[in-house]
């Protein structure tokens, strides 16, 4: 399992479900109202005897999320030096 981001309150506010009509979409709805700042994750499966595919990808993953994650934190420092 490789985290990805967090549950954001955008996320939150652009699910349009109405628990009136299903159970479940209740039951989603009540799930969901405490899910914010909560990792989303990603699991990698692969086939019997190719976990080196497997480490690979969630290798490769892993690098992609920390350049993103490096990225914003340049964009944020970036922004407090220039106001």
């Amino acid at each position: 399992m490789v985290p990805v981001t967090t549950v954001t309150e955008a996320d939150l506010s652009g699910t349009k479900r109405n628990p009136k009509l299903d159970p479940m979409e209740a039951l989603l709805c009540e799930v969901d109202k405490d899910s914010q700042d909560l990792p989303v994750g990603v699991q990698i499966s692969g086939r019997p005897y190719e976990d080196e595919s497997v480490l690979r990808i969630m290798r490769e993953l892993d690098e992609a999320i920390l350049f993103k994650e490096t990225l914003r934190v340049r964009r944020t420092y970036v922004r407090k030096i220039v106001k």
